[in-house]
């Protein structure tokens, strides 16, 4: 059994029905004893008329008062006492009123700490300190973990764009994508694994699909997720894409004469009523129905 570090034992033990057990204390309960009846920090008290400064580690007491508290006879609690004397445990002296000093020599080296209060104290902020440094630390590994991940998706996602470095502007078209995309999230924020891998997925259709899908998800589909986005990516072929593109462009040039506010509110409304956007006629401001 290890005999490094200590216990705080409160001196409401000695009020227990197992400490109060009437019996005849051995040596080392008498110590312990001794231990317990000390003051724990400076006090005054009155004795004979007089006031009298008892410090810390010390007791005034009685040899009967001893007797009595470990059922002993005078000459073994004498006896007792200065062999604690002659170890260096104690000092005592017995004053002419038969009262009797005792001095604890080492209190410090029993007690651990100053006083009760400041173990408590100590023993809290000591807690607290380990808690938060423990929490820095984890802190700290998970800020640089999310840096690097997020550092190295960065580099990914520049790597993906390379793949459709032939369609015009595609870098501002994908920001603003991102940019439509984020508005479907509570926190506005995307993390930059959800960014490369759904462009992974991209990477299965032609760039001129892709384009097509980000353009109309911008102007149409506004404030769906990006799984939408694949949806028109899958019912979409190249060709396809070629051709509403340019018929859109084709569209746009012919309403240039018209009010374009016009043109655009009834848009909206078919978009908003159900039909697909590439159903709309841009030169007449109305939408074919099939």
């Amino acid at each position: 059994m290890s005999s490094q570090g200590f216990i705080m034992l409160h001196r409401s033990i000695v009020t227990h029905w197992l400490y109060e057990e009437k019996r005849k204390f051995s040596k080392y309960e008498a110590w312990i004893d001794l231990l317990l009846m000390v003051n724990y920090k400076d006090n005054k008290i009155v004795q004979d008329g007089k006031l009298i400064e008892v410090k810390r580690g010390e007791r005034i007491t009685s040899i009967r008062q001893l007797m009595d508290r470990w059922s002993w006879s005078n000459t073994k609690v004498v006896n007792f006492l200065e062999i604690l004397k002659k170890d260096g445990m104690i000092n005592f002296e017995v004053t002419p009123k038969k009262k009797t000093l005792i001095k604890i020599v080492k209190y410090e080296q029993y007690q651990g700490f100053q006083t009760f209060e400041q173990s408590v104290k100590q023993t809290q902020e000591r807690q607290e300190t380990d808690s938060e440094t423990t929490q820095n630390n984890i802190n700290n590994k998970e800020n640089k973990e999310k840096k690097e991940n997020n550092k190295d998706y960065t580099s990914k996602i520049k790597d993906l764009l390379t793949v459709y470095s032939n369609i015009p502007d595609f870098i501002n078209l994908n920001k603003t994508y991102w940019d439509c995309i984020r508005e479907t999230r509570t926190t506005g924020k995307i993390a930059q694994s959800v960014i490369f891998n759904t462009m992974t997925k991209w990477k299965k259709y032609d760039p001129v699909v892709v384009q097509y899908a980000l353009k109309t998800h911008i102007e149409a589909h506004a404030g769906k997720e990006e799984k939408y986005t694949i949806g028109i990516m899958r019912g979409t072929t190249k060709e396809e894409a070629l051709d509403l593109m340019n018929r859109k462009i084709v569209k746009k040039e012919n309403v240039e004469k018209q009010d374009p506010r016009d043109i655009d509110i009834a848009f909206s409304k078919w978009c908003a009523s159900g039909f697909h956007p590439d159903d709309f006629d841009w030169k007449t401001g109305k939408g074919i129905e099939h």
